[in-house]
């Protein structure tokens, strides 16, 4: 009986939180116009590129926002804003990687200062008033990029307990990875906490986005296999939909590897496959796990 109170309780905060979001949301969008956001007092001095577009380069995280990234840089028009976007903060990348202090804004006030040429990499989830917004912006784009699931554990295992970069970001990141690999020593262990991680991530709040008008949405798997074959239908539609000349062969490739979380692990799809043992494989086949992989447009396993 506490458990089905605690998640009742749970579940009663979460609807309570998305419904005053909103409301709020609803109040910010009749008010904008009046609200007279600039791209300086959101993002600072930032350079614009020569497209008539901003853009948004939205993700689940570590599904693949700085390959992304790196493509459409090679493909040119738009000027990196220099800050990572949220559902309602955004936080300023430094040179050596790590962010300022993260700042609350709402994504309908952020979005509002991006300025055409100017592109941010965000992990936005889905709101029915965002969309709105979105919609009735003539100059703004979204690419939505989304990963299997089920290698989406393994790049959150090695960001998290691995990289370099996790730690680099924020003191509270260093001393959150430094606690997670006294807490879980083994790979199969941190498998399985990325695992449950994963799963009360949030990651269905984004889901709604997949078909959304207002965005593009790519495949990590098929984004990969196109640059590293020096181009093909991903990144030729990337390119269409941006506006912008479709490029091939050796200077789409160097968008690979270049990313502020790139590991340099060799495989990178399908790689749960060679990484989880018989319990974690066992893990992702239950219902729970198995609804997210079909809800991103996976088979199951």
């Amino acid at each position: 009986m506490p458990d089905e109170i605690n998640l009742l309780l749970t579940k009663f905060c979460t609807e309570s939180q998305a419904l005053q979001r909103q409301t709020r949301d609803t109040t910010l969008l009749a008010h904008l116009p009046q609200l007279g956001i600039t791209s300086e007092a959101i993002f600072g001095t930032c350079a614009q590129g020569a497209s008539p577009y901003a853009l948004i380069l939205n993700s689940v995280p570590k599904a693949g926002t700085y390959l992304l990234l790196e493509m459409v840089r090679l493909l040119g028009g738009f000027e990196d804003c220099g800050h990572h976007t949220y559902t309602e903060s955004l936080r300023k990348l430094r040179t050596d990687g790590s962010f300022e202090t993260e700042r609350h804004v709402p994504a309908l006030i952020w979005s509002a200062g991006l300025r055409r040429g100017m592109m941010t990499v965000s992990h936005l989830e889905y709101g029915a008033i965002i969309e709105q917004y979105f919609a009735s912006r003539t100059d703004l784009k979204m690419i939505f990029i989304i990963r299997d699931p089920r290698d989406l554990v393994i790049s959150w295992v090695d960001f998290v307990f691995n990289s370099n970069a996790f730690a680099r970001m924020t003191l509270l990141n260093a001393y959150q990875q430094e606690q997670a690999r006294l807490s879980y020593c083994t790979d199969k262990e941190r498998i399985a906490s990325s695992i449950e991680g994963l799963l009360q991530s949030g990651m269905t709040n984004y889901v709604a986005w997949i078909d959304s008008p207002t965005c593009l949405t790519i495949k990590f798997e098929d984004l990969f296999a196109a640059i590293s074959a020096g181009g093909g239908a991903a990144t030729d539609q990337i390119a269409d939909y941006l506006e912008v000349p479709r490029k091939s062969g050796h200077d789409l490739q160097q968008a690979l590897g270049r990313g502020l979380t790139f590991w340099g692990r060799s495989t990178k799809v399908g790689v749960f496959k060679e990484r989880m043992d018989e319990s974690n494989l066992q893990r992702i086949r239950q219902p729970d796990f198995q609804t997210l992989v079909l809800n991103y447009g996976y088979e199951p396993s």
